[in-house]
């Protein structure tokens, strides 16, 4: 039986580091750096999950959502985004992907 496989998208490498230590054990994780290379991995691979930064360089973690819910081919795959920073002003503008 395959493992669940989850898209880390992050710019922080520790933090990127820290959710593969925790899922590692039970999940298939590809990591990416950015929000551009989080769209290219997903256009590549068929992902069961995404947790993705809000605050990325290249591509925001909110533009990159936009694309990927917006691509018949990515759709469907659930995303949570992360995020450390301004809680109900990303609470509000993630409700509205």
């Amino acid at each position: 039986m395959s493992k669940i496989k989850i898209l880390i998208a992050d710019d922080e490498e520790h933090i990127r580091q820290l959710v593969c230590s925790i899922l590692d054990k039970g999940y298939q994780i590809v990591q990416a750096r950015n929000g551009e290379e989080a769209v290219k991995e997903s256009r590549e691979q068929n992902f069961d999950l995404i947790l993705m930064d809000i605050m990325m360089p290249k591509l925001d973690g909110l533009a990159a959502c936009c694309m990927l819910k917006g691509d018949k081919q990515t759709s469907s795959t659930p995303i949570i985004m992360l995020t450390g920073v301004g809680y109900e002003l990303n609470k509000k503008l993630s409700q509205q992907l």
